[in-house]
């Protein structure tokens, strides 16, 4: 009777588990271009299954997936999936603060566009900026960029509430309106920050060194699994 009540609880216990589902926080490009989403919640995360290939850049959030390939754009949302034509190369993103929208800037030509569930829209950019880009802000702040500074600039994100993210050798420096720089100590240099989703981003160690997680909300890090080839 135990036994089959033990059995019982099990089985509904695994139905309410695949009910609720594994929260996903954002998703990464693995180094063989391919999309997988992150899965799971602070300090304990999953790299999920690939769920595109051949990815220059890409950009996710609850409502949105934004995916840069060589020379296409493709946006999936909880409609549907549509495919754009885009300039080769790599793409910027910059989010709205609740992750609905984005600005995607194509660095090769100088192209903008507002990207949302209701659509793809092309921006008549009267700020085309002068000199290499290396981040950009988002739908509320067109005009915020970073451009490059050197020959190796040190990566660079803009934050929707316009912060600001930078590294600097084995740290991070988080700027925020009307507060003191925050010094976020890193195991090793950075060579990329990228985002993970709304509120996440993902730090790029140099040298083999790994991937992080940093919340920006709890302004913390944490280590991301290794990613299978």
């Amino acid at each position: 009777m135990r036994i089959r009540a033990i059995a019982i609880f099990l089985l509904f216990a695994s139905g309410a588990a695949a009910q609720i589902g594994v929260p996903r926080i954002g998703c990464l490009i693995d180094g063989s271009r391919r999309l997988r989403p992150v899965l799971g919640i602070a300090g304990n995360f999953l790299i999920g299954e690939t769920v595109a290939e051949g990815v220059v850049a890409a950009a996710c959030s609850d409502a949105l997936t934004i995916i840069k390939r060589e020379e296409s754009l493709e946006i999936r949302t909880r409609e549907g999936t549509g495919e754009h034509p885009a300039p080769a190369g790599t793409a910027l993103f910059g989010w709205s603060p609740d992750g609905s929208q984005a600005l995607v800037y194509f660095p090769s030509s100088g192209e903008w566009l507002r990207v949302s569930a209701r659509g793809v829209r092309p921006l008549e950019a009267p700020f085309l900026p002068e000199g290499e880009v290396i981040a950009i802000g988002g739908p509320g702040r067109p005009d915020a960029l970073v451009r490059k500074d050197g020959e190796t600039p040190a990566p660079a994100l803009l934050l929707p509430d316009g912060g600001r993210l930078a590294a600097r050798d084995a740290e991070l420096i988080l700027t925020r309106d009307g507060s003191e720089d925050r010094v976020i100590t890193l195991p090793g240099p950075a060579e990329g920050l990228e985002w993970l989703g709304p509120g996440w981003v993902h730090v790029r160690l140099a040298k083999g060194g790994g991937d992080l997680a940093l919340s920006l909300e709890r302004e913390q890090l944490y280590r991301l699994p290794e990613v299978g080839e």
